[in-house]
């Protein structure tokens, strides 16, 4: 996938307005050049008024440039913005995979340790209720090996906007 580059679409844009300057600067001296012709007569009229019309063109043309430069901007700074977003996502996430497996595996400890001091034989059914079992160093590389097969979104991508894990919502 061919990630957004802020910094290219502003490089386009500059270019862009820099065309736009360019025929402008064509059509400024393209009038200027048909008055001050020496001619007269119908002749120096015709020209003037078809060097008019051309130059008026140019103009239209360097103003399509110069909107197609402002939009290249504005294009740049939203996909910065989007950029922006997907990677506070993906920190997101990443700080929530790392955590979640510890987080789980210590209450679901906590909870089989409380209930084993608590209640003895009941907490081998609480433990294999909750999925634990006999081992839950076993339980704890399981759900650690789950959340590594999570298939991350690389950084940048706009996957992230619509990540989802199942379970954290």
């Amino acid at each position: 996938m061919l990630l957004p580059d802020p910094q290219a679409l502003r490089r386009l844009a500059t270019t862009y307005d820099a065309r736009a300057t360019a025929i402008r600067t064509e059509a400024d001296a393209l009038q200027g050049r048909a008055e001050a012709t020496p001619w007269l007569g119908a002749a120096a009229v015709a020209m003037l008024a078809g060097t008019s019309c051309a130059a008026d063109d140019l103009r239209r043309t360097a103003d399509d440039h110069a909107e197609v430069a402002r939009a290249l901007a504005a294009h740049a700074r939203d996909v910065e913005s989007a950029l922006v977003l997907v990677e506070a996502a993906r920190r997101e996430f990443l700080e929530v995979a790392s955590s979640v497996g510890a987080r789980v595996v210590d209450v679901g400890g906590a909870v089989v340790d409380l209930a084993q001091d608590v209640a003895g034989g009941v907490a081998g059914g609480l433990a294999d209720l909750v999925g634990l079992g006999d081992d839950a160093a076993a339980a704890a590389d399981d759900l650690r090996e789950r959340i590594e097969r999570i298939d991350v979104p690389a950084p940048g991508d706009p996957a992230w906007l619509t990540f989802d894990v199942p379970g954290l919502r």
